[in-house]
């Protein structure tokens, strides 16, 4: 059966649409993101209430005001029966949420400055695969075009996870939408709780510009939770490894675009090999 366009984004009087999502303020299937969210926040305010880690105001509150102020819109749209639309717009404000909340939390862990272990993780790469990254690399190295298409697949991380949730709930895929934002929250929270206890820096080739915010966390000369802190600094567990399960996933789940892009995200699985990361 033909589906228009209008059919895709507004739902009937009723507010319900394929997956029975009721046109109200508070969607239920999102309170589990909030809750992950606030528990972020808590930590980072209690950090700069019992640390000596500040909070640059100036620098993040307009972006804070803009993602609150989206969420609202999104909410405000699903209130008044354009649910797939107002779900999307309130889950892409949530994600954005998310993505500044995971590195100033990850600089706080760093601070913690444990040994460095890339010799030990070096060394179970060895022992466990007989896998020495270095050789991986000055292979992959020998071939120019596939160094520059592996460094494309390692960035698309920044633009895979908004098309998919935008997708995902335009499509009516709802429930998918909300569960993906919760994991995604979650896999933060298990790599940020890993992290202060393997940090570790790689080793070149860098694909991000993380070491200064990395030693800067480490040895207490970066203390200021703003805009310089808003970088990935954490080489294990590598979240790009997540991220391409977690996308991959999704995918699977989004029609025509699930074989491109679940071969996109086994390449980009592969990709975090090249930029730093340990298997």
């Amino acid at each position: 059966m033909q589906t228009s366009l209008a059919s895709i984004f507004w739902t009937n009087p009723f507010g319900r649409h394929a997956e029975g999502a009721s046109r109200t303020l508070i969607q239920r299937r999102s309170l589990p993101t909030y809750l992950a969210i606030c528990a972020g926040v808590v930590f980072l305010a209690l950090t700069v209430a019992l640390t000596d880690f500040s909070y640059s105001g100036a620098e993040l509150n307009g972006a804070v005001a803009s993602m609150i102020a989206m969420a609202l819109v999104g909410m405000t749209l699903r209130r008044f029966g354009i649910v797939r639309i107002g779900d999307g717009v309130e889950g892409l404000a949530l994600f954005s949420v998310i993505s500044m909340l995971a590195p100033l939390c990850a600089v706080v862990m760093a601070s913690t400055n444990l040994p460095l272990a890339d010799a030990v993780l070096a060394r179970a790469d060895y022992m466990l695969f007989r896998f020495q990254r270095e050789n991986f690399v000055a292979w992959v190295m020998e071939w120019p075009g596939l160094m520059t298409a592996t460094q494309g697949v390692y960035h698309s991380l920044i633009i895979q996870p908004s098309l998919l949730i935008a997708v995902l709930f335009a499509t009516g895929k709802g429930k998918r939408g909300w569960t993906l934002l919760l994991a995604w929250s979650l896999a933060l929270a298990v790599i940020l709780a890993i992290f202060p206890f393997f940090p570790a820096v790689g080793t070149p080739p860098y694909f991000l510009e993380f070491e200064d915010v990395f030693h800067g966390a480490r040895d207490g000369s970066l203390r200021i939770l703003g805009l310089k802190a808003l970088t990935g600094i954490i080489e294990f567990p590598s979240f790009h490894a997540a991220a391409a399960v977690l996308l991959g996933w999704g995918f699977a789940g989004a029609g025509r675009l699930a074989v491109p892009f679940v071969l996109l995200n086994v390449l980009m699985f592969a990709s975090a090999l090249v930029a730093g990361h340990y298997l």
